[in-house]
């Protein structure tokens, strides 16, 4: 996981909560010392923050987020995943709210079907194709179908 959050070329901030902890603040700001090409740093454990400056003659911004961010991952501490949480029965609400999730996703899909079959539909009468014009026309027959049903509760309010 890269500490790193903000650069520009010439700076760039590292941000990791543990740096809050002064010790381990200044054996960073050691190590980043330390590297060729750094020009200086700026450490805030208030902040949980460093800001070391470089000369983008040496490195690039590229090069400064991997020498940096494995300079900081020496130092810095890794995140332990938490355990996953134990699995606990369904609540009622939330299987409505799944059911409210496929209805806004199967309405989703029936308007894409109106758009898509009502545009075929008009090609296909402008060029005469009855036939088509008349199976395009039926697809956006069911789609609305289905755009009313999900909306059949709002429509006569």
């Amino acid at each position: 996981m890269s500490s790193i959050v903000a650069s520009v070329p010439g700076r760039l901030r590292v941000r990791h909560e543990a740096l809050r902890s002064p010790a381990l603040l200044e054996r960073l700001e050691a190590k980043v010392r330390a590297c060729a090409a750094v020009t200086g740093v700026e450490a805030k454990a208030s902040a949980a923050s460093l800001v070391v400056y470089y000369d983008t003659a040496q490195w690039s911004e590229a090069q400064s987020h991997q020498r940096i961010g494995t300079v900081a991952a020496t130092v810095l501490p890794r995140k332990v995943a938490a355990p996953p949480a134990p699995q606990r029965p369904q609540h009622p609400a939330r299987g409505l709210q799944q059911g409210k999730e496929r209805r806004l996703q199967a309405n989703r899909w029936a308007k894409r079907a109106m758009l898509g079959s009502l545009a075929v539909s008009m090609l296909l009468a402008a060029q005469g194709a009855k036939r088509g014009h008349a199976l395009t026309g039926l697809l956006f027959l069911h789609a609305l179908g289905l755009h009313l049903w999900v909306h059949r509760r709002n429509l006569l309010k």
